[in-house]
């Protein structure tokens, strides 16, 4: 698990530092192209400023963002509404199609005890932690003057590690000293990009995860596999209408 909380803190720092530099590329090279300009050709580029040119977002970019995961199904009677985390790296191919990669840690607030199978014993706790990992791929559906809407999906791998000491612990990999559930999972949702904000990103992400739980060997309770979340969504960089010309 200590790789994940290493793997999210990179992803912050790194949201800090790629693009300070770009930041100043950009007002570098903004500044060349305001001295080219005359003040007719200002102010007839202002007269043809369209939606395309107020969704300008970098063709690299990083979001982070946080919120509510809610289980749904017989995953409810293990776990209460819990607070997520999330962080992913974005990569523009087309003007509407993006793919994302980053990972998301979950504070599980447990509702009843899990149990395992291990070694002919059953063992019990509720003390888990969970964590998302995968990519996606977001389309652009509608923007106006005010929203700018994706709609996601994804594949993703779903773990939720435990406190139980694992028996058939590995002496050579100092991670492998608790148990964990891991498996595949499906992701579907939507971006919504909310121009209120100056030239600042800033959304709301609703996303349906569903993870494949039951087919664990180790895991008795059949604690299904469905939720959603709702968070908070922040890109870096900002908008700048000189983003145009990567695409």
């Amino acid at each position: 698990m200590r790789k994940f909380f290493a793997y999210f803190v990179f992803c912050v720092f790194v949201s800090s530092t790629v693009f300070s530099q770009d930041s100043i590329n950009i007002k570098q090279e903004n500044n060349y192209l305001n001295s080219k300009f005359t003040s007719f050709d200002k102010f007839d580029t202002k007269l043809n400023i369209n939606y395309d040119s107020t969704w300008c977002f970098h063709p690299f970019s990083i979001n982070l963002y946080a919120g509510q995961w809610s289980p749904l199904g017989n995953l409810k009677n293990y776990y209460r509404p819990s607070f997520k985390l999330g962080a992913s790296f974005g990569l523009m191919i087309t003007d509407n199609l993006k793919i994302e990669y980053g990972l998301g840690p979950i504070f599980l607030n447990n509702n009843n005890s899990l149990d395992f199978l291990v070694n002919d014993s059953i063992l019990s706790t509720d003390d888990t932690f969970g964590a998302s990992l995968g990519g996606w791929i977001t389309y652009s559906v509608y923007k106006d003057r005010n929203l700018y809407i994706d709609i996601i999906s994804g594949v993703t791998w779903e773990l939720i590690d435990t406190d139980i000491v694992n028996p058939d612990e590995d002496p050579d990999d100092k991670y492998d000293s608790t148990l964990s559930v891991s498996t595949y999972g499906i992701s579907l949702g939507t971006d919504i990009w909310i121009n209120k904000f100056g030239n600042h990103n800033v959304g709301i992400r609703i996303l349906y995860n569903y993870a494949a739980y039951n087919r664990s060997d180790i895991l008795i309770s059949k604690i299904g596999g469905h939720s959603i979340s709702v968070s908070l969504i922040y890109r870096f960089p900002k908008r700048k209408q000189i983003f145009r010309k990567y695409y």
